[in-house]
């Protein structure tokens, strides 16, 4: 309900937990939407920690992401559709294939 991480000395107290007991955790956001909607996301995203920028990788090309970002999380699934769909064209001279699927 965003009223938990209010006083600054809980979150900090939160934080340091969470870095020290979960190190492989290199980024973590607070994203309030108090809004009775169906949208998930608010307006307002605040980065609470970063310790590396967050990046993903399908075949051998990396990308980086934020907290905003729309990405597949199944990557294995990813790369044997992509991997069929390459199989599927005609000739693999100057050909490309776009993703255009943008979530539900």
């Amino acid at each position: 309900n965003g009223n938990k991480l209010k006083n600054d000395t809980t979150e900090q107290v939160f934080l340091s937990h969470i870095k020290e007991n979960h190190p492989q955790i290199i980024t973590l956001a607070l994203n309030e939407n108090r809004e009775n909607t169906n949208v998930v996301l608010g307006q307002h995203t605040r980065i609470l920690f970063e310790i590396k920028p967050f990046e993903d990788t399908i075949f051998e090309v990396s990308y980086p992401l934020s907290v905003s970002s729309f990405f597949q999380v199944n990557l294995l699934q990813t790369e044997t559709l992509y991997r069929t769909a390459f199989s599927l064209l005609p000739t693999k001279k100057m050909a490309y294939v776009v993703d255009l699927f943008c979530g539900v």
